[in-house]
């Protein structure tokens, strides 16, 4: 009575068995285990076997694609997906490959026809990259994690870091935001504004919808206080956001006091400008800051 297998080689019996079961699909005919897992036929696929995953070392000459691999170390089953020395494999043993290893300057992880290759598309909630990684074209993803203290997401060279320069109508940060730089405003578009109040010769916008300037001109006769020099509006919408500017007067000239200016009626894209102090001829300028 031959003695009872140990767990091991009752693991290793049990893969071999799996090994001839995939590898007689791949090939379409049956083949015999040996100890070494030779092909019956010639002209079939190479069937390799060895001690570690498949590399120079374990692989002899270059394999072609479809040929196999058993590692007697683990065991493991290892398909050949790309020719090579040694090429590139898929580990088989299983329906869930644990470790896909491509070899450097391989073409990488494709799809056979043009479209889109998706990872993490149905179960998987985050896909993990460790080392540095370069995209060379669009990238979509739900969500993208960087390990904290890491250098980050930042370009390969000098240049541009653009986020939602394409397709995103806004980018929402939840924590606290720190700049180690300037913070700049490059926003197209000028506000502009109507509703003139009585006597107000212009109200003329300098900047974008952040950052700027307003010229008041009043004629003679001026305006009352408290009444409704123009009517601003944004370059562009905020959305579900109603921003509240905030107005310093920079006004200088003889005659004219240091007014105080304020908003009222803001609402997503307008606001309507006013004066404590009733404005007289002459010119006033203020500057303003916008954050929604």
């Amino acid at each position: 009575m031959a003695p009872p297998l140990t767990a091991a080689k009752a693991k290793t019996a049990a893969l071999a068995d799996v090994a001839k079961q995939a590898m007689g699909a791949i090939l379409g005919q049956a083949f015999q285990w040996d100890g070494r897992l030779q092909s019956r036929n010639a002209n079939a696929p190479n069937i390799f076997s060895g001690a570690g995953v498949p590399s120079a070392t374990t692989i002899p000459g270059r394999a072609r694609v479809g040929d196999g691999y058993w590692d007697v170390s683990t065991p493991a089953l290892w398909l050949c997906t790309v020719a090579g020395a040694p090429g590139s494999w898929l580990n088989v043993s299983s329906s869930i490959v644990a470790s896909l290893q491509i070899t450097p300057g391989d073409p990488g992880l494709d799809t056979t026809v043009a479209g889109s290759l998706n990872l993490g598309s149905t179960n998987a909630t985050s896909v993990n990259i460790d080392p540095p990684t370069t995209i060379d074209n669009a990238l979509a993803a739900n969500s993208i994690q960087v390990v904290a203290g890491d250098p980050g997401i930042d370009t390969t060279a000098a240049g541009v870091l653009a986020f939602g320069s394409t397709n995103a109508t806004q980018i929402d940060i939840d924590p606290d935001l720190q700049f180690s730089a300037h913070l700049i405003s490059n926003a197209g578009g000028t506000p502009g504004t109507s509703n003139l109040g009585a006597n107000i010769t212009s109200a003329t916008f300098t900047g974008n919808d952040t950052r700027g300037k307003i010229v008041v001109v009043a004629a003679i006769g001026g305006l009352a206080a408290n009444t409704r020099i123009a009517t601003c509006t944004w370059a562009s919408s905020f959305g579900a956001i109603t921003p509240f500017p905030l107005l310093v007067d920079q006004t200088s000239g003889a005659g004219l006091a240091v007014l105080n200016f304020y908003s009222g009626a803001e609402s997503a894209t307008t606001f309507d400008l006013f004066c404590d102090q009733a404005l007289v001829l002459g010119t006033y300028t203020l500057r303003y800051i916008n954050i929604g």
